[in-house]
């Protein structure tokens, strides 16, 4: 099964927070709300498995638009993908190198 990790760089990450409360404020706004957020996102998976570590062998990074609206008590979403790229990693070698420490 491989390991699967998606991270935001801190400013992304407030703007998706900005994001989820706008869903909020839409509910709750008695007048037709409408707001867009661009987020860019890395997703990694770590696939490959030797000697205990795992190693990258998909990345994929991704820019949104979310076009949010509601009213009176219910909110929505549309997604719309600005660009999304995939860093695919096959046939890795692996060389024995020597560290400080070893991994059972």
């Amino acid at each position: 099964m491989p390991l699967v990790i998606e991270v935001w760089r801190l400013e992304e990450h407030a703007k998706w927070k900005e994001f989820e409360a706008s869903l909020d404020r839409a509910a709750a706004s008695t007048e037709k709300y409408r707001s867009e957020h661009v987020v860019r996102s890395i997703r990694v998976e770590f696939g490959e498995q030797l000697r205990g570590l795992r190693f990258p062998t998909l990345v994929t990074l991704e820019k949104t638009r979310y076009i949010v609206s509601g009213r009176n008590g219910s909110s929505k979403y549309r997604e719309k993908p600005i660009f999304s790229v995939d860093q695919t990693y096959t046939n890795c070698e692996f060389f024995e190198v020597e560290t400080g420490e070893t991994f059972h």
